[in-house]
């Protein structure tokens, strides 16, 4: 059986090594935002779609790969 190496990140504000996961994008929310402005939205929309962050798992903040 093989087992998957879980990778982890530094955390700035936790100052050491955690696991991470990524939050799912609210589809609803961001489709509601659009038809409000008309679509303007959409693009944000999109980067948040395609562009996964990722969150620390102890304190939620976003991690930087800096």
């Amino acid at each position: 059986m093989m087992t998957k190496k879980q990778d982890t990140y530094y955390c700035s504000t936790c100052k050491k090594q955690v696991n991470f996961h990524y939050e799912p994008v609210n589809h609803m929310k961001m489709a509601l935002l659009s038809l409000l402005t008309l679509g303007l939205w959409v693009p944000v929309w999109m980067g948040l779609t395609f562009v996964k962050v990722k969150y620390c798992d102890e304190c939620d903040y976003p991690l930087s790969d800096d």
